[in-house]
């Protein structure tokens, strides 16, 4: 019998926590100190990817079963990608910094919004999963179709951004905590 997708990801809640809080700890530097160089922005934004990407790779490795593996395996690669190039090539730009951020949060809707779809019929309360990806995947579209607003205004929503991705992280890790595959 294989183990269900939810099982796989609840044995790695404390991965999950970990991304929670460099999430959450993220948004709050951003959000406490707005007017931070780009440059240090950028390479904050980088070192926090390149950790994310990480557990999540270390999450495709623990885990059983194909469609998991596989999926966390690509969210990491992407991560630490994006990481990659964060920390070796400056912006030019605010723009830049934007359109990246942007796609980083399309993706990881798009990758949370499939959890929630295949999680649909195991979790009794989906929405945690729903609202982090929809609120992601809006966000990083509007972020590309609207990329001239107020560099401020683009740190503060990028902060409360990771907050509520960070939040609902460590919500779900306290919860799978505790789960037992039936």
């Amino acid at each position: 019998m294989t183990p269900s997708i939810l099982w796989l990801l609840a044995k790695n809640w404390p991965l999950l926590l970990v991304r929670g809080i460099l999430s959450l700890l993220f948004g709050i530097l951003v959000l406490l100190w707005p007017e931070l160089p780009l440059e240090i922005l950028w390479i904050s934004w980088g070192a926090y990817m390149g950790a994310d990407g990480l557990l999540a790779l270390s999450a495709s490795v623990r885990g059983e079963g194909p469609a998991p593996r596989l999926g966390l395996a690509l969210h990491g690669l992407f991560e630490i990608g994006l990481a990659v190039y964060s920390l070796t090539d400056l912006p030019q730009s605010a723009l830049t910094l934007l359109i990246v951020i942007a796609c980083w949060c399309i993706f990881r809707g798009i990758w949370e919004l499939g959890m929630a779809l295949l999680l649909r019929k195991e979790l009794d309360d989906g929405c945690w999963l729903i609202l982090p990806g929809g609120f992601s995947l809006i966000f990083g579209a509007l972020l590309l179709i609207r990329p001239g607003a107020g560099a401020l205004a683009v740190a503060t929503l990028v902060a409360l951004c990771c907050q509520l991705l960070g939040f609902v992280g460590i919500l779900l890790a306290l919860q799978w905590r505790h789960f037992k595959d039936p």
